[in-house]
């Protein structure tokens, strides 16, 4: 019921997992202070993702939902996020440029994404991402209408002393 998890300031943990939820969570949930982890995974939550989220979260487990929309841009603040799990839902549109430098999980597969994968989030697998027909670059294909990363060139110019060996040897 509405005005009934917020209350519990000091709750850390909030688990709802596999529950088949199918109403919005209430909207004081994202105003719990002490709110580290929140996991809402294998329910049938819809809708856009919540943004009035805790800013001292550091696990949020979204996934195998239906929520659908972008990503959301306000998910930029929650700085101490070590942990984003969006994989099979619906979502949709450009992953924003999410630069959260203490996340080390991502999965973002099994959406309907669209477009390049940003730069600050490159560096996490190919499975994080798989799933999504129109997502590119890298670690997935590179982005059509892209260059290649230019390779080194295989013949490498001769050494100095080389060429005042031959020269030499000619005359």
């Amino acid at each position: 019921p509405s005005d009934t998890l917020g209350k519990l300031d000091a709750l850390e943990v909030l688990s709802l997992r596999s529950n088949r939820i199918t109403v919005d969570l209430p909207p004081d949930v994202g105003s719990i202070p002490s709110l580290h982890s929140l996991y809402l995974q294998h329910n049938n939550l819809s809708g856009i993702i919540p943004t009035s989220l805790s800013s001292s979260l550091t696990f949020l487990d979204l996934s195998y939902n239906t929520f659908d929309g972008e990503i959301p841009m306000k998910v930029q603040n929650l700085t101490q996020l070590t942990a984003l799990l969006l994989q099979n839902n619906s979502l949709s549109g450009p992953i924003p440029n999410l630069e959260l430098p203490r996340l080390r999980h991502l999965n973002l597969s099994n959406n309907n994404l669209s477009g390049p994968i940003p730069p600050s989030l490159q560096k996490f697998p190919v499975n994080s991402f798989l799933g999504n027909a129109f997502l590119c670059g890298f670690p997935l294909e590179p982005c059509p209408g892209t260059a290649p990363s230019p390779s080194p060139s295989p013949v490498s110019p001769p050494s100095p002393s080389k060429t005042k060996r031959s020269l030499w040897k000619k005359i």
